[in-house]
């Protein structure tokens, strides 16, 4: 399982750099289509092999990753072409809401399947829904396409790149997501988990686990009908209201408590969610919005995976109190010292807004 986790975080990485070129060069549904196609197409695999064999099963994971990465970056960056800018809010708040209700409701549901069929026959299951859900994609072409013939290049990626290092609040939020997923969310996700069970045993996991879904189900939904002016000031107090969550991980506390850090942390983290994506969606032109939120999905996932993997090393270390410590002390300052930055309290410029031929021409210049 970590190796199949490990080729799947990898292919992902690799990837979202090259489909976020793509997303801004080709149709952007169909891209979104190819990448439920791949993934389904993993899970075929997965489900058919003759056996376990691990070079195989790593190969499916490969097409997960792969798929994922082909998809996400389109789906991001298509909202816009769907919506108004004034309701790129809303929608994406829609978007995270939907993911909530069904991180609540597939695990139960999929734990009642598997008393019911093998293993195999759910991960066709899945598989299905893949390719079912490629067929529902709308066909929807891009507002604009930029036809150049050196746009389809690592090239492309290395001009948006520098670009966004100039626009200091959107360079300053990715690097603050990125240190917090690394030091706080990452071993905070495995931590929770081992500390809930120890304390309050299966049931007191259970909720735990429900009231996160719950949380995050609701802070999007106030995110999609709250527009308070200063939205990346909001965002940055829910991440500071997280170290509630850390704290109770350090120290042994009810389960009444725990459950309301839960819920008042996983509300004010869903703001991040919803407002970030959208004020990326809104500051940048259509042509560039691809490589932008797979660049922001890098950037602030790509140390996930190594976050989980040093949590139990790093509470060995220097104790479970130790690391929910360090967690708390994370999101008590960083988010703080990031509101510094000129603009990042607003989510948009501090001075004029340049116009977006000025930033096509600064991301393109051969354009």
């Amino acid at each position: 399982m970590g190796s199949y986790l490990a080729v799947l975080t990898i292919f992902k990485l690799i990837l979202l750099p090259v489909a976020g070129i793509f997303a801004d060069r080709i149709n952007r549904a169909n891209l979104l289509r190819c990448g439920f196609v791949v993934s389904g197409l993993g899970s075929l695999g997965l489900a058919t092999l003759p056996s376990y064999r691990i070079e195989l099963t790593l190969g499916m994971a490969a097409l997960a990753g792969g798929g994922f990465a082909l998809a996400l970056p389109p789906l991001r960056a298509m909202i816009p072409d769907i919506v108004d800018t004034g309701g790129l809010e809303l929608a994406q708040s829609l978007i995270s809401a939907t993911q909530g209700a069904l991180a609540l409701a597939v695990p139960a549901a999929a734990g009642a399947l598997l008393t019911v069929v093998e293993p195999r026959t759910f991960i066709l299951y899945e598989a299905v829904f893949f390719l079912i859900g490629a067929a529902l994609i709308p066909f929807r072409r891009n507002k604009t396409v930029v036809p150049t013939r050196s746009d389809l290049s690592l090239q492309s990626l290395t001009k948006t790149v520098k670009y966004v290092a100039t626009v200091r609040w959107v360079l300053a939020g990715m690097l603050q997501t990125m240190l917090q997923v690394v030091a706080g969310f990452a071993p905070g996700l495995i931590l929770i988990r081992i500390v809930s069970d120890a304390r309050y045993g299966e049931p007191g996991l259970g909720l735990i686990l429900s009231a996160t879904g719950l949380a995050a189900l609701l802070g999007s939904l106030i995110a999609g009908k709250w527009n308070p002016k200063r939205k990346g000031l909001w965002a940055n107090l829910g991440f500071v209201s997280y170290a509630l969550v850390e704290l109770c991980i350090a120290f042994d506390v009810p389960l009444s408590i725990f459950m309301l850090a839960i819920t008042v942390g996983g509300v004010g983290v869903s703001f991040h969610g919803v407002w970030w994506i959208a004020a990326i969606n809104r500051r940048f032109p259509q042509e560039s919005r691809g490589q932008i939120n797979a660049l922001d999905t890098v950037a602030t996932g790509a140390l996930e995976p190594a976050g989980m993997a040093f949590a139990l090393p790093l509470a060995g270390l220097i104790g479970v109190t130790g690391v929910g410590i360090l967690g708390g002390a994370v999101f008590l300052v960083i988010p703080l010292i990031a509101l510094l930055t000129p603009g990042l309290s607003r989510y948009s410029d501090a001075t004029s807004r340049p116009s977006h031929r000025s930033i096509v021409v600064a991301v393109q210049p051969e354009v």
